[in-house]
């Protein structure tokens, strides 16, 4: 259960940026073909076997993406999902849930608890690729968003600063003025 790192291509580093994907399958075949497709494309991947794991790999890993079986022994999807967002303290992190449930319902349960995206097993690999690619990108740019509102936030405390500052300079010579002003008319 170590993080592999594959050796990338440079076009492969530029558009992964050593993104890290954590594994949530039970099935070892299903998670070496999945594995071997993602690290072809040059992301980091740890692979855990059920939803138990999943929740420490979750905190320990700090992955970028979970894709995440939904039918496992102990804990399913549906229920790792819920409680990976209820304690999630990231900004965003999507979920993918796999499944072979051919049903609107596992669909709707799964998006109730959190997921983003829902992939059919087995996952085709150029279809594994796009979503993953798809979710990346939508986390990128709500990081960047993020990160624009707090720089808005510094900013707006930067203003509320200057102007306390502001206002406390001006009072100074107001006040000095006026205590001036108080004496000489209390020396008349």
């Amino acid at each position: 259960m170590s993080v592999m790192e594959p050796q990338q291509t440079p076009l492969q580093s530029a558009q992964s940026a050593a993104k890290k994907i954590l594994l949530v399958e039970d099935d070892d075949a299903l998670a070496s073909v999945y594995q071997t497709r993602l690290e072809a494309e040059g992301f980091f991947l740890r692979r855990v076997p059920n939803g138990e794991e999943a929740l420490s790999a979750t905190l320990e890993f700090k992955p970028d993406l979970i894709l995440l079986d939904v039918m496992m022994p102990g804990i399913d999807g549906f229920e790792v999902c819920r409680l990976i967002r209820q304690r999630n303290t990231q900004a965003y992190l999507p979920i993918i849930m796999l499944t072979a449930l051919d049903n609107p319902n596992a669909v709707a349960k799964g998006l109730d608890a959190g997921a983003d995206d829902f992939i059919t097993k087995p996952a085709r690999r150029l279809e594994l690729r796009a979503r993953v690619r798809s979710m990346l990108r939508i986390r990128q740019q709500h990081m960047a968003i993020v990160q624009q509102a707090n720089q808005l936030e510094e900013l707006n405390n930067q203003r509320e600063d200057l102007v306390r500052m502001v206002v406390h300079d001006l009072r100074s010579p107001v006040t000095a003025v006026q205590l001036a002003a108080s004496a000489l008319l209390a020396n008349e």
